[in-house]
């Protein structure tokens, strides 16, 4: 599913009603840049090295696109189904001072993107908006002001009209508002149709004519002395793409101060956006899959949750706070017994494999549940398609682990022992003898790439080895896994429970 802004209320609700109910979730960003240090080897000597090169090169790049694909078995069909979205994101300023975001470009990225079809005029025009929590913070205080604005003026009003009920008719009450000489006629031409539009039952908006910003700030004032209850007044973008002044017909004064309120915090909701649906992402605490994810996770911790941690340690503790069990497909095809198996660790060779049956070719579906909304481009680098693409080679690959140790696999368990070596260890390259990051301790964590098969084969000892092939993976107890009942007659663990059908 395409995401906009047309659009993106219908998504979040989507995702925010299935989200729970999912195995596990995948995802992909697109960056504007890959770094603003230049680097000839881009080799670093040890983590900590890496991490400040990440943290420095990359923390004013601007996440363009971000694709989330939701997977969920079908115990009826035996198979999982996928939701993938496709986000195009872009920060909207916010009262013109908040959330005003200045980012870097690289051309080498934004080239490649490009060539790759990546709609730049979708993402500047129609790009659902985000916003760091420390702005959010900024903005709801800013908001909080205006509200007491608004209700300070709306009580200003009551008591000037309870001190004008009892004026006679037939005295003109002279304004407060001073109108200069050469912007009378304007004013008057406007008050004598807005005396029409009050006039006329028919009519509940009227769109007062295009003006200069001095004008609209008179007509602000004059207007809401002159009618201080049945008529609010707003500011709005015609078709011509030009700001006007529309006027609206209410006939209680709890109406206009309700209406003014509501208005001004769907406008914060929506420069919110889709900072919302990440926080939906850490919040339901499902597995997090990804490919060669280390920028897509700082990125994503960055932009939403907190600014750039100082060191390493915090940085890990961060990540492992927000999302409680990642696992990165990278990794998964780089070390023994898959590395020798796969041949290759793009997703893009990864995902050739897969449809050349060379790896396991798992059935996945659609939802139906996508069928009455815009379906994005299935095209590589577009953030939704490779979000959907990692979550099926991870299923995939997941197969070709349990074939290895002479298993079947179907529904993913991921308290599975096999899982455990994979679980929170992200991909690094650019390391001498480093080939991921371990978030489980504050420690440098590395496996040195010339060990990882005698590493690897530790892993498959056997008391972790599975049922024969014939037998289906179901409950883990103690440790150990039994095949002693099918997935639908294990009503031990929520893992098992008869899920709902997308």
């Amino acid at each position: 599913m395409e995401v906009t802004r047309s659009n993106f209320d219908a998504a979040f609700e989507l995702i925010k009603s299935e989200i729970n109910n999912t195995d596990f979730i995948s995802i992909d960003a697109e960056f504007s840049g890959l770094s603003t240090i230049k680097s000839n080897s881009g080799s670093c000597s040890n983590l900590e090295e890496k991490y400040n090169m990440l943290k420095d090169g990359s923390n004013k790049l601007l996440l363009i696109q971000y694709g989330i694909s939701l997977f969920k078995w079908s115990e009826k069909k035996k198979s999982y189904k996928a939701m993938p979205f496709n986000f195009y994101i872009c920060p909207r300023p916010y009262k013109k001072v908040h959330n005003d975001v200045i980012f870097v470009c690289q051309s080498s990225s934004i080239d490649f993107l490009a060539k790759n079809g990546f709609d730049f005029n979708k993402l500047f025009h129609q790009g659902v908006s985000f916003m760091s929590p420390w702005e959010e913070e900024k903005a709801r205080e800013k908001l909080k002001k205006e509200i007491n604005f608004i209700a300070h003026n709306e009580l200003h009003r009551r008591t000037l009209i309870q001190t004008t009920t009892n004026v006679s008719d037939d005295v003109e009450k002279k304004s407060s508002v001073f109108i200069p000489r050469d912007q009378r006629d304007f004013i008057n031409s406007v008050c004598e149709n807005i005396e029409k539009f009050m006039k006329d039952d028919s009519l509940k908006t009227y769109d007062l004519p295009p003006c200069s910003p001095f004008q609209r700030t008179l007509l602000y004032e004059y207007l809401e002395e002159k009618y201080p209850r049945g008529l609010y007044l707003k500011s709005v973008v015609n078709e011509n793409n030009e700001k006007i002044i529309r006027g609206v017909k209410i006939t209680k004064n709890e109406e206009i101060f309700n209406k003014r309120i509501a208005e001004e915090n769907l406008l914060l909701d929506e420069i919110i956006g889709f900072t919302k649906v990440i926080r939906l992402l850490s919040d339901c605490r499902k597995p997090l899959i990804g490919h060669n994810m280390l920028m897509d996770l700082f990125l994503t911790t960055t932009n939403f949750f907190s600014l750039p941690p100082e060191n390493l340690s915090e940085f890990k503790v961060l990540l492992i706070s927000l999302f409680s069990s990642i696992f990165d497909t990278k990794l998964l095809c780089s070390m023994q017994p898959l590395s020798s198996k796969v041949g290759g660790t793009s997703l893009e060779k990864l995902k050739t494999f897969v449809d050349d049956n060379r790896l396991p070719n798992p059935e996945v579906k659609l939802s139906n549940k996508l069928n009455n909304h815009s379906k994005s481009k299935n095209e590589y680098h577009q953030a939704g398609y490779d979000a959907y693409c990692t979550g099926l080679v991870f299923i995939s690959l997941l197969r070709c682990l349990a074939d290895q140790v002479g298993s079947k696999l179907e529904r993913i368990d991921f308290s599975w022992n096999l899982l455990k070596p994979f679980e929170n260890r992200i991909f690094i390259w650019g390391i001498k003898d480093t080939q991921y990051m371990e978030l489980h301790h504050s420690s440098l964590c590395c496996i040195a790439k010339s060990d990882n098969k005698k590493r690897s084969q530790s892993i498959f000892d056997s008391s972790n080895k599975l049922p024969s092939k014939k037998k289906k993976l179901t409950e883990v107890e103690d440790g150990e896994i039994s095949s002693d009942s099918d997935f639908e007659e294990n009503n031990s663990s929520k893992m098992f429970e008869q899920p709902s059908i997308w």
